[in-house]
Parts: structure tokens; C-alpha cells; sequence
């Protein structure tokens, strides 16, 4: 059974082996990962994980042009299946194309349900922050996410 996590270093190994199923420098649908982030060694993966747990943290400013976003990974006994977040609020391009909600499945994970699962995870969280429509316009009602 899957379940929803804070990002860790523990799954450092297990993260690094998705991301070479997507390819690297691929976007990763709700992951976090900027295109600057060093996730090749230990020390730069550390340090952006630590970004992701505190991208959360509405005491701490948001980094110009981005926004307070809670980050979880999905991982089903200590594998990495993918991620999802949360973003507290919109700025004006997720209103048009991102939504409160992004997320991404690893693709060998992919067609078992887990990204339906982990958005269904996902909604309470969304719901008490009182976000009652954490997709874009353009994607309500067509399946597209």
C-alpha cells in the first residue's frame, strides 16, 4: 500500500534510480526540482530536500516568483514512486497552468492507480487550507490534470 511522505534523504538511492527512469534533466510533475538543483551527490540532494521541507513553512519567505508549497512523496515500502504538492497559493501562471495541486508518477510505477490514489491522499490537506478547486480552469472537467 502506498503511502504519502515528507521528502527524506533516506530515500536517496531509491530517488536517484526514478529519476534516471525519467531521464535526467526531465521535468518531474509535482517533485520540486528546479533545473539548478544538484541531486547528483549526497550534499546537493541534502540541501534540496531541505528546500522541499521548508517550501511548507509560511513563517519563512517564499523564494521570489514561487510559492509555499507543501511537498510529499509517494513511496511504497521505502521505494520512491513519484511525488505531489501542495501549493498554499497561486501566483499568476499556475492560475493558468499549474493549479494547487502537481504531481508525478515514476514511470515504471505508472497504470496501477497510485497518482489517482495519492491526489485522493492529497485533497484533504487541500481542503483544510479551504482550496475547493486545486485545478486550473482549463483542466476541470477534461481529465487532464
Amino acid at each position: 500500500m502506498p503511502e504519502l511522505i515528507t521528502p527524506t534523504i533516506e530515500l536517496y538511492a531509491s530517488w536517484l534510480d526514478a529519476r534516471d527512469e525519467w531521464g535526467r534533466g526531465t521535468h518531474q510533475d509535482g517533485s520540486g526540482l528546479r533545473p539548478a538543483d544538484d541531486v547528483d551527490t549526497a550534499a546537493g540532494f541534502a540541501t534540496w530536500v531541505d528546500r522541499l521541507r521548508r517550501q511548507g513553512d509560511e513563517s519563512l519567505p517564499a523564494d521570489e516568483g514561487w510559492v509555499h508549497t507543501t511537498h510529499r512523496w509517494i513511496v511504497e515500502q521505502d521505494a520512491y514512486l513519484g511525488a505531489i504538492s501542495l501549493r498554499h497559493r497561486l501566483n499568476d501562471f499556475l492560475r493558468r497552468a499549474g493549479g494547487h495541486i502537481g504531481y508525478g508518477v515514476r514511470p515504471s510505477a505508472r497504470g496501477r492507480g497510485i497518482a489517482t490514489w495519492a491526489l485522493g491522499a492529497m485533497l484533504p490537506l487541500a481542503a483544510a487550507r479551504g482550496l475547493d478547486r486545486p485545478f486550473p480552469p482549463a483542466t476541470r472537467g477534461t481529465g487532464k490534470r
